[in-house]
C-alpha cells in the first residue's frame, strides 16, 4: 500500500511524498504556465543533489514519476551524488502540435523557468544539470540545453521530429548525444540533421544510429547515455576522438574540420568502444 502525506509550501505549491518500493518520491506540483495544464516534479527523496541533477524529460504529456523510479538513473544518481528528477509537463496536443507550436516543448515560453524554479524549490540552490530527453522531451532539452548551457553539463536528446537551431552550440558548449532508431522514419531525418547543424558549430556532439529500432525507448541506448555522462563527470578527454558517422573510422583533424557534419566525438576509448557496436549508420 502506497502511504502518502502531504505538505504545504505555499497556496500555489503542494508536495506529496510516496513511499515506493524504490524509496520515497517527493511530487512538487507548481502552478502551470501559460500553454501548460500541468507542471509538476517528482525527485527521488534519499537522493541530495550535492553534486547536480539528474533531469529525466518524457515524451508528450509523459508520467515523470515513472521515470524518477527506475533503478538504473537512482543507481546512477546515487554513484555521482546527483539528485534525480523526472518532468511531468503536459500542454495540450492542438498547442503542441499547431502554428505556431506552443507549450512543454518550448521552454522559452515557461517551461524552462518552471524546470529552474522548481529545481531550486527541490534543492534550495541552483544546481548542475545533466538532462535526457526522449521524443517530445528530446525536443524539450535541446532547446533547454541551447538556451541554459550554462547550467548544464552534459545532455542527450533521443528521437524527436521537430527542433529548432542550436544557436549557442560551438566548441565549448556541453557536449552531448542526438539519437534516433532508422526505423523512426518521421524523425530519423530531422534529427541527423539536427546533430550536422551543432557540428557544423563544431560542437562536442555524438551522433547515434539504432538499427532496426523503431519510436520507443531503448535500454542500450539509455546503458550508453549513462556511460557518457560519467565519462563527461570524469572530464578527462585528453584521449577523445572523432570518428565518421558513415565509416565509422578513424577521422584526421583536416577531415574535420573540412567535413564537421559527419564528425563524431567521443570523450574517452572505451566510450567509443561501445559507440562502436551500438552505432549503426
Amino acid at each position: 500500500m502506497t502511504v502518502i502525506r502531504r505538505y504545504t509550501l505555499s497556496l500555489l505549491i503542494g508536495v506529496l511524498v510516496s513511499s515506493t518500493s524504490w524509496g520515497e518520491l517527493i511530487s512538487l506540483q507548481q502552478l502551470p504556465p501559460a500553454n501548460l495544464t500541468k507542471a509538476d516534479l517528482y525527485s527521488e527523496k534519499s537522493l541530495p543533489a550535492t553534486n547536480g541533477v539528474v533531469v529525466l524529460c518524457p515524451g508528450m504529456n509523459g508520467d515523470g514519476k515513472i521515470l524518477a523510479g527506475e533503478e538504473p538513473w537512482r543507481a546512477f544518481a546515487k554513484e555521482h551524488g546527483f539528485g534525480l528528477v523526472g518532468v511531468s509537463f503536459s500542454s495540450p496536443p492542438e498547442l503542441l502540435y499547431g502554428k505556431p507550436a506552443k507549450g512543454y516543448y518550448y521552454p522559452e515560453q515557461g517551461s524552462g523557468d518552471v524546470l529552474i524554479k522548481g529545481l531550486r524549490k527541490l534543492y534550495g540552490k541552483d544546481v548542475k544539470i545533466l538532462i535526457y530527453g526522449f521524443s517530445g522531451g528530446a525536443q524539450f532539452a535541446g532547446r533547454f540545453v541551447d538556451q541554459h548551457p550554462d547550467l548544464i553539463l552534459g545532455w542527450a536528446a533521443y528521437s524527436a521530429s521537430f527542433w529548432s537551431a542550436p544557436i549557442a552550440a560551438s566548441p565549448t558548449s556541453p557536449p552531448g548525444i542526438v539519437a534516433c532508431g532508422d526505423f523512426d522514419s518521421e524523425r530519423y531525418g530531422p534529427s541527423f540533421a539536427y546533430f550536422q547543424q551543432g557540428r557544423r558549430k563544431d560542437a562536442r556532439w555524438t551522433w547515434i544510429s539504432l538499427g532496426n529500432v523503431g519510436h520507443l525507448r531503448y535500454r542500450s541506448l539509455e546503458v550508453f547515455i549513462r556511460a557518457y555522462f560519467d565519462a563527461i563527470l570524469v572530464g578527462h578527454f585528453k584521449d577523445a576522438s572523432w570518428l565518421d558517422a558513415e565509416t565509422k573510422q578513424p577521422i584526421t583533424e583536416n577531415d574535420r574540420l573540412l567535413n564537421p557534419a559527419l564528425s563524431v566525438w567521443l570523450p574517452t576509448p572505451e566510450i567509443a568502444a561501445a559507440w562502436l557496436k551500438l552505432h549503426h549508420p
